[in-house]
């Protein structure tokens, strides 16, 4: 047997080695330098790196620089469509991977953004979590909200909120005390708005059921945040708020814009045939009344109107009068007072006809109607003219669409898998609302 008493060699480097300094470490401003010079997903890891770091990263002015300066790496925004499959005719056979079209902005970094890293992630986690919708679903700061169908046991609608980006699924039930029958619309409507964390609630999400009957001045209100959700579906007690809205007005369409923390719904009156805004302040839980541009915009044939969020968080109006685009912004005055402001006209009718040279003349009426009002991200998605009030829709499974950038006014066409769901990302929101430890 060997000695106890031996010692174990050691290895020694070689004097070169031994005799070699230490690597220098990089200074914060070179790192800094680095995270600005890479693309958005190098960013967020970075940003999980350590704190100093992190703290650097999430300092306001280098978000700024990195969103919004010459060369910036961070899409504010990114909107897209997310081509789900709903229709899955293969019965038995998985359904294929969730696809994710790029709509705006058109710059290198939402493309890079987009092809590296949102659809991939999209294509390996989206299939399972969007199974089953039948009701087109609403997008806010990268959450969407869906309906999946009805719970046989309560009879009630089945809902959920997904996070693709995370990969979560939050289910729930529709609000138990809301009026759900639509063939019943003579005597009330409802709709279903989400709030997320960048409106200023204390949830990661917040979903805000609303009825309007017709003959009562009130609106009834049942809320469900994200920590209820999760533990059970448990929606706050039911609440009606006066408001001063007229009898028998309804909405004008099933879409909300939330600024603030303050959801808006644009409102169709009945005497005279004008439109209002409903504006209903969440945490406040009261209710107010906006009047539109001009005293209150008329409906007509020839005008479509939609609500919308301005790029610096106001309240915004995109009134579409056959091919030209108005965009008024409500603004404060010095005295405290609100007014409108009318920020941009845009006349689309040479660019609406150049993008769509398959649509003839004989069968272009002059109109376009708005699809989605993105003014927010810059953006407007118009649908195809209308011919006898019927939408030219492509023989094609895609959807030809004209966004129109706010900014810049020019005008391109996009296509929309006629089952996609419009989804938008808040990069800029999400990386600002990430923790300093």
């Amino acid at each position: 047997m060997p000695p106890r008493n031996r010692r174990r060699r050691l290895s020694t480097p070689p004097p070169s080695e031994a005799r070699r300094p230490p690597a220098p470490t990089l200074s914060s401003d070179i790192l800094l330098e680095i995270v600005a010079r890479s693309d958005a997903v190098t960013l967020f890891r970075f940003a999980a790196t350590c704190k100093p770091l992190r703290r650097d990263i999430l300092n306001p002015a280098f978000i700024r620089r990195v969103c919004h300066e010459p060369g910036a790496i961070v899409p504010p925004r990114v909107l897209g469509f997310l081509d789900h499959h709903i229709h899955n005719e293969g019965g038995e056979e998985p359904r294929p991977p969730v696809t994710f079209s790029l709509a705006h902005p058109a710059t290198p970094a939402a493309a890079s953004f987009s092809e590296k890293h949102l659809a991939p992630l999209l294509a390996r986690t989206g299939a399972a979590q969007l199974d089953g919708i039948v009701v087109p679903p609403a997008s806010r700061s990268g959450l969407v909200f869906v309906v999946r169908g009805i719970d046989e046991s309560s009879r009630r609608y089945s809902m959920a909120v997904y996070d693709p980006l995370a990969g979560k699924l939050t289910d729930f039930l529709s609000a138990p005390d809301i009026n759900h029958d639509y063939s019943d619309r003579a005597t009330s409507t409802y709709t279903y708005v989400l709030l997320t964390a960048a409106d200023g609630i204390d949830s990661s999400f917040l979903i805000v059921a609303a009825e309007f009957p017709r003959r009562s001045r009130s609106v009834k209100v049942q809320t469900l945040s994200a920590d209820a959700a999760s533990g059970g579906g448990e929606w706050s007690a039911a609440a009606s708020v006066s408001h001063c809205r007229s009898r028998g007005s309804t909405l004008h369409k099933d879409t909300a814009v939330v600024v603030g923390g303050v959801i808006h719904w644009l409102m169709e009156e009945t005497d005279p045939e004008a439109l209002r805004i409903l504006a209903y302040d969440v945490r406040a839980a009261t209710a107010a009344s906006i009047e539109l541009p001009t005293g209150g915009l008329t409906i007509r044939f020839s005008r479509d109107i939609d609500l919308a969020a301005s790029p610096d968080g106001r309240l915004s109006l995109l009134v579409a009068d056959k091919l030209v685009i108005s965009v008024w912004v409500l603004s404060s005055g010095r005295t405290g007072t609100r007014g409108w402001e009318r920020r941009a006209v845009i006349d689309a009718e040479a660019s609406v006809r150049s993008v769509m040279p398959e649509v003839s003349h004989s069968s272009f009426k002059g109109m376009v109607k708005l699809a989605r009002s993105w003014a927010k991200s810059g953006a407007v998605l118009l649908q195809r003219p209308v011919t006898n009030m019927f939408y030219l829709i492509s023989k094609s499974d895609e959807e030809g669409l004209v966004l129109v950038d706010l900014e810049t006014k020019e005008m391109r066409k996009v296509t929309m898998k006629r089952n996609a769901l419009p989804y938008e990302v808040d990069l800029e929101s999400r990386l600002s609302a990430m923790k300093i430890y």
